[in-house]
Formats: C-alpha cells, sequence, structure tokens
C-alpha cells in the first residue's frame, strides 16, 4: 500500500510507518478495517484492547462505532473494563467454542443479581471463584489469596465478610451458570455456630483474627527469617512472640470488648424482624435480643484470651488478636524486620513449599 512509503511525525520527528509502536500501528488497523468496511456489515473484533493503552480503547471504539453507525458491531473480549466501558449493549456469554465454527452461548438479560463488574469477571472466567474480603484489587487479601490459590482459581475481593457470604451464596444460585463458587473470610472471633454454618455453605473462616495475623504464621516467620537472619532467627522470633503475648496481656479488656461486638452482631443478625412478621414472632425476636447476656459473654471471652496467655498458645493467639496494626506492623517491624509485612507478601508468592504449607493449613475446599 502507498500510505506505508509515508512518514509519520510526532512532534517535529519524522519517522517510518514501521516505526510505529505496535499499540499505533493497531489503531491505525483498527481505524482503516472499519472506515473500508461495506456499508450495513457485521464487524467481529476480537480481542479489542490488544496492545492498547486501556485509557485509549475505549475512547477509539467509541468514535468507530459512532462513524459506522449502519453496522453491526460483534467485541470478543475478556476486558471488565472494556464491557462496562460500552453502553447500549447485549452481553453474550460464550459456553462454549469448538473449532472451527461451533459456538454455545447465551444472551444475558442486564438485570443481574451480582453487580455488572462481578458478573463480567465471572462470566470471563474458566476457573471457580471464590471470594475473598477486601475492597479492591489491591488488598492484602486479594494479594496473599491470589497467590496462593490463583492457578486453580480466579479471586475477586467484593468487601466485607456479609458480601463474601451474600455474593457466594447469589452465584451458587445461578445453577445456568454452572460454576463452582467459595468464599474466603477473616476469623474475626465469629461464634463456633456461625462458622459450622459458613463452612456447610463453601466458605471457608480462616483460623487467624484477620489476615495481617496470618502473615505471623509460623511457616511464615520462619520463612522470612532464615532468609535474612539465618543465625539468629529463632531468637528474633522468640523475643517477638514474648512481646506479642505482653501487649495481648495488656489489653485484654479491649480485646474482649471487639469480641463481645461481633457476637452482639451475630445475636442481631438471626433475630432480624422481616416485613412480614407477625406481632407475636416481632415480640419474640425482641425479647431474644433483650435476653443476650452480653456480661456473660464478656466475661466469657476474658478468661478465654487469659487462658490463651496461661498457655502460651500461639495459634490461638493469631485466633483473638484484633490488634492487626500494632502487632503486624509496629511489632513486627521492631522485633522482626523492616517492612515485615512486604517481605512475608513477597515469600509467600515466590515460595511454593510455603504456599502449599499455607494451603493445606487454612484454605482446604
Amino acid at each position: 500500500m502507498d500510505f506505508l512509503k509515508e512518514k509519520s511525525q510526532k512532534g517535529d520527528k519524522h519517522y517510518h510507518v514501521n516505526g510505529l509502536s505496535e499499540g499505533e500501528k493497531s489503531v491505525l488497523y483498527y481505524i482503516m478495517s472499519v472506515l473500508m468496511a461495506k456499508k450495513d456489515s457485521f464487524i467481529v473484533v476480537d480481542e479489542p484492547e490488544t496492545y492498547l493503552n486501556p485509557s485509549l480503547t475505549n475512547t477509539l471504539w467509541d468514535l468507530l462505532l459512532e462513524e459506522r453507525k449502519d453496522c453491526q458491531f460483534i467485541f470478543i473480549t475478556h476486558s471488565i473494563d472494556f464491557v462496562l466501558g460500552r453502553n447500549g449493549i447485549q452481553i453474550a456469554w460464550i459456553k462454549e467454542f469448538e473449532y472451527p465454527n461451533k459456538w454455545e452461548f447465551d444472551f444475558l438479560d442486564n438485570n443481574f443479581e451480582l453487580p455488572q463488574t462481578l458478573m463480567t469477571e465471572i462470566l470471563g472466567s474458566n476457573k471457580p471463584i471464590v471470594f475473598c474480603e477486601g475492597d479492591d484489587k489491591s488488598s492484602l487479601d486479594y494479594y496473599i489469596y491470589r497467590a496462593i490459590l490463583g492457578e486453580k482459581y480466579t479471586i475477586i475481593p467484593v468487601g466485607g465478610h456479609h458480601e463474601v457470604v451474600r455474593y457466594r451464596s447469589v452465584l451458587s444460585k445461578m445453577t445456568w451458570l454452572n460454576a463452582e463458587a467459595y468464599g474466603i473470610i477473616d476469623g474475626d472471633n465469629h461464634s463456633k455456630g456461625y462458622i459450622e454454618n459458613a463452612q456447610s455453605n463453601n466458605i471457608v473462616v480462616i483460623p487467624v483474627n484477620e489476615i495481617e495475623m496470618l502473615l505471623l504464621d509460623d511457616s511464615v516467620l520462619n520463612g522470612v527469617l532464615k532468609i535474612f537472619f539465618p543465625q539468629d532467627y529463632s531468637d528474633r522470633i522468640k523475643e517477638f512472640k514474648n512481646k506479642f503475648f505482653s501487649i495481648v496481656e495488656k489489653k485484654i479488656e479491649r480485646i474482649a470488648l471487639t469480641s463481645t461486638k461481633t457476637a452482639i452482631d451475630e445475636k442481631l443478625a438471626t433475630q432480624k424482624i422481616e416485613e412480614d412478621s407477625s406481632l407475636e414472632r416481632m415480640k419474640s425476636n425482641l425479647q431474644e435480643i433483650t435476653n443476650f447476656n452480653i456480661e456473660g459473654v464478656y466475661e466469657s471471652k476474658i478468661l478465654e484470651i487469659k487462658e490463651i496467655i496461661q498457655e502460651r498458645d500461639y495459634e490461638k493467639l493469631l485466633l483473638i488478636c484484633n490488634l492487626k496494626k500494632e502487632i503486624s506492623k509496629g511489632l513486627a517491624n521492631k522485633e522482626l524486620d523492616n517492612d515485615y509485612i512486604e517481605k512475608a507478601k513477597q515469600q509467600i508468592l515466590t515460595n511454593a513449599s510455603l504456599k502449599l504449607t499455607l494451603r493445606n493449613k487454612y484454605l482446604n475446599f
């Protein structure tokens, strides 16, 4: 083509078309292909985001769709951002493809019970889905669970434990998707009954209070400290644990109060008054709430924490302690190593043996 002989210009610099980046070449290719298509064409675009800067992808296709309103565009994509950037679209889920031309797909309504962002990611995955806590993919929960489970599962952070439970339940009821759905939530001092109910619904309640405490598991402590302090790593860990117990001993009441609040929240959730409840049922719900023995729960937690300290039970300490910043950053950085959490994250990401240990201990689906 003659245009390939022309020079491109960027600012005051001129260069051959072949000197364009892959993204720039893609833009030219898309523009020419769309503008030169016959009137009223069906235009099929496989992975419209390929080689393009994400910030430019939607802008480019918005312009091309506006220019060729006579054409019907069919996009095949795994990009959630691209799907969510489209307006007035109909989504088709490709359930199966057999080369060269056997397709099985369903058109989907937009009235999903799950947010469209989640639905798009789920539809684009061929792995079992695991919902976890964390506001987004920058969260510690997502980082750790993706490092441990990412090869076999699609990990999706959805907020707090209530969202994990709800989204997993909703997805499991979408039988037409035939998707395996699981959840992972923090221990958070949940009651035995709550944990048993969660586990019966394919939700793992990790036996540590919060995800930060998982990074203080003995296997992680040893994995990190052996690398940076091979001569005295065991002494460092011992001193860290001693001071960890001392801090918890001084904060027994604070920890017990947080645990008691969790028990109250669980009780209130089980006694939720539905709109169609009878008057007698409402009175019964309120009575059960009124009779809840807050003092008894609090005192029980105090005794439990004291027993853990007396027995020096480190694993149970990780389960009941909610002082995540004070321990995982303050104490850990002082007694173990500077920026300990980041070094623990890196070790989990790269150490296959450690991943397997944590997988077997905490994440046994």
